[in-house]
Formats: structure tokens, sequence, C-alpha cells
């Protein structure tokens, strides 16, 4: 049993020496440390890069969006005014249609009037002109 604990001894002091710092890690494992922080730190780099990108992609959608939803407000405020500009348009040739009409009917009641009434004694083609000397 001595032996046991003699071997958990040197097991426990080996460990405490291995995370006391007081032997230095050989400069192939210093070597292949600084190679990984360096890709670290390019990947980080390269990672932001990409962050950046799609952030900046993600604002163009949404703005895209935004015009989009604001083309369709738009162009809906303007197929309802041009709906009500049509049917003024509208109105105003039936109004036109409307005094055209009462126009000629006026006419030609003012024609048969003067028709009815104007009767020349003596016709028009057996008339002579008028010369003066």
């Amino acid at each position: 049993m001595a032996g046991f604990w003699w071997l958990a001894g040197v097991s426990i002091a080996g460990v405490l020496l291995a995370t006391s710092g007081c032997f230095e890690p050989p400069p192939e494992a210093k070597a292949r440390l600084a190679r990984v922080k360096a890709q670290s730190e390019e990947l980080e780099a390269s990672l932001d890069v990409i962050e950046d990108r799609l952030i900046f992609g993600q604002s163009l959608v949404h703005q895209w969006q935004e015009l989009g939803r604001r083309h369709r407000q738009v162009s809906a405020i303007a197929c309802e005014n041009l709906a009500q500009h049509v049917a003024g348009m509208e109105h105003h040739f039936e109004l036109q249609d409307e005094r055209a009409a009462r126009l000629r009917r006026i006419r030609l009641q003012a024609r048969a009037r003067h028709s009815t009434t104007t009767v020349s004694a003596v016709p028009t083609r057996a008339r002579k002109p008028h010369r003066a000397d």
C-alpha cells in the first residue's frame, strides 16, 4: 500500500508542476500557438468583412422592400386619382352632349318657326337684282 501512496504523491506533484508554470512549453508549441493565433485573427477579420457585407446586403433588401411598399401606395393613389379624373371627364362630356343636343333642338325649332312665318310675296328666283347706275 505504501507504493500506492508514493505513486499518488508523485502524480499529484507532476500535475502541480505542470499546471504551476514551472516549465516552458517546447519551441514547436510556441510557434504552433503563434500560427494558430495569427490564423484566428485572419479568420476573425474575414468574418468581420463577411458580416459587414451581409449587413449591407440586408439593408439593401430592406430599402428595396420599403421602396416597393411606397410604390404600391403611390400607384394606388394615382389609380384612384385617375379614376376620379376619368369620371369627371365623363360627366363633362355628358354635359357637353346635352348642351349640343339642346342647341340642335333650339336651332331646329327656330328654323321651323322661321320657315313657316316668313313667306315672301315674290319668289326669290323672280326677283331682279338692283343695279346701282
